[in-house]
């Protein structure tokens, strides 16, 4: 039997493990859990996986969508004991089939990634260089519980999640725990105790923290057409549309100047590749900042993207309608039935007055990946317009709608599993940013959401590198066109 002791509070995956345990959290296209499920499926009998009750549906719903199923169970922590890991390993105990004589245990936030011999009994080990935030482990089992100092002895590793035990040792585990204690129960108390085992290298990948998960996740910074390089204090932009390129960084030296200190500043075009260069920006994306780590500041942001807006919609001119008609028509013919392409048409033909007269010099990119933002100082700072100096401040609005209402940003994030976007904590963003809409652009709300649906329905052949985000894009889609 394995259990996988998942209830912990994901306190360092700050706003994203407010929404969802860590275990459950997508990486290369299945929840992390799941990794390690098929990893030792052929060699377990049964997986219990304790988890915190409120979230019992979700990992029912997500992992239920995969075969191994079969061999999931679950349980909940006993609240009447201490919290800790080993309290919630423990748990484990109460559905699992007793009759069995090992116990194998494995952490939720990593991913096995040799292969696992339960011929022997072991604790899992690997080499590491932040060794003060592991639980250390010297030879003859000698433990190091996150020391402040390195251990004075010559060979140290890390304990990495995988403890496979005989039942016997198992079940001291029960009278640690029944001892009160005025903290958590670690796993450490238990182990130290344990001299019957093998230590045994094993690499695992580990996502102890929000920073660790995002990194090892490699989601792409930009389009397949685009790329970027960037150092220290300087990004540079190249791309296979060289027209492009041009527009974008003409329409940074055009804007008027009372709209740059809301852009990042760019220093040159280069010819050969074609490209041009910014700087580098040090603070998260509003993408981030809504994907990942949430932000204390949110009525602020709005008011600096209101001041932004109000100041582009000073600035008249230019035409707009005819080429909003057209994108969306030419992009949505070839993905979406003639039906479905009519009722779009139709429904943007209705607000085509409304966008003509309040055409205005317009960002036309405004989405969370291309808005940085300075929590301190509540600073915005704008990045790869479309590059038009014209069209329509709706626009803008449209596409930060886009970003806060739709799941545009976590799909392109690779925020998802099959068809599961792991988008419950977006509510709040969406709330708060209908409230501004109502409250500064209520006049033009029904044209913001006609224009908000046609951008999605356009965007699917521009995705075409990654077939799994065009078929999410595409079912959203299908159901506004209902």
């Amino acid at each position: 039997n394995c259990i996988i002791p998942s209830a912990g509070a994901a306190s360092r995956f700050k706003d994203l493990g407010k929404a969802y345990p860590k275990s459950l959290l997508p990486y290369h296209d299945k929840p992390i859990i799941q990794h390690n499920i098929e990893k030792l499926y052929d060699q377990v009998d049964m997986f219990t996986i304790v988890v915190k009750e409120k979230y019992l549906s979700m990992y029912e719903e997500i992992l239920g969508m995969y075969p191994t199923y079969d061999k999931v169970g679950f349980s909940i922590p006993d609240e009447s004991k201490n919290e800790g890991p080993l309290t919630s390993v423990w748990s484990g105990k109460r559905d699992c089939h007793w009759e069995c004589t090992d116990v194998l245990i494995v952490l939720s936030d990593i991913i096995i990634e040799d292969d696992v011999d339960l011929s022997r009994h072991f604790l899992s080990y690997q080499t590491v260089d932040d060794w003060e935030r592991w639980c250390l482990v010297a030879p003859g089992i000698k433990l190091f519980d996150k020391p402040k100092e390195r251990p004075a002895v010559e060979e140290l590793w890390a304990l990495n999640g995988l403890y496979y035990v005989p039942r016997k040792s198992f079940d001291k585990i029960g009278d640690i725990i029944s001892n009160p204690m005025n903290e958590e129960t670690q796993l450490s108390y238990w182990l130290k105790d344990i001299t019957d085992l093998e230590l045994l290298e094993v690499k695992v990948r580990d996502f102890g923290t929000l920073e660790e998960y995002v990194n090892e996740r490699k989601t792409p910074l930009c389009r397949h057409f685009n790329e970027l390089k960037t150092d220290r204090y300087i990004v540079t932009k190249s791309s296979s549309d060289k027209n492009k390129i041009y527009k974008e960084y003409s329409w940074f030296q055009n804007i008027p100047d009372i709209l740059k200190p809301y852009t990042v500043r760019t220093f040159g075009v280069d010819y050969a590749p074609f490209s041009y260069s910014m700087e580098s920006v040090g603070f998260p994306t509003l993408r981030e900042y809504m994907l990942f780590l949430g932000t204390e500041n949110f009525d602020g942001l709005l008011s600096e993207i209101h001041t932004y807006i109000e100041k582009e919609r000073s600035f008249v001119g230019g035409s707009f309608f005819s080429e909003i008609y057209s994108k969306t028509k030419t992009r949505m013919e070839g993905t979406f039935d003639q039906d479905q392409i009519d009722r779009m048409l139709s429904r943007l033909s209705q607000h085509e007055d409304i966008i003509e007269s309040n055409t205005s010099i317009m960002h036309g990119d405004m989405v969370g990946s291309n808005i940085f933002y300075d929590e301190k100082l509540n600073e915005i700072k704008l990045i790869d317009p479309k590059g038009d100096l014209y069209g329509s401040f709706l626009y803008d609005l449209a596409k930060l709608t886009q970003t806060f209402t739709t799941p545009y940003d976590y799909i392109d994030g690779g925020l998802y599993v099959a068809n599961y976007v792991y988008r419950n904590h977006q509510h709040k963003y969406r709330e708060q940013w209908d409230t501004f809409l109502y409250n500064n652009y209520r006049e033009f709300l029904g044209t913001i959401e006609v224009l908000t649906d046609s951008l999605m329905c356009s965007l699917i052949p521009l995705h075409s590198d990654t077939p799994k985000n065009q078929k999410l894009y595409k079912e959203w889609c299908d159901d506004i066109l209902l």
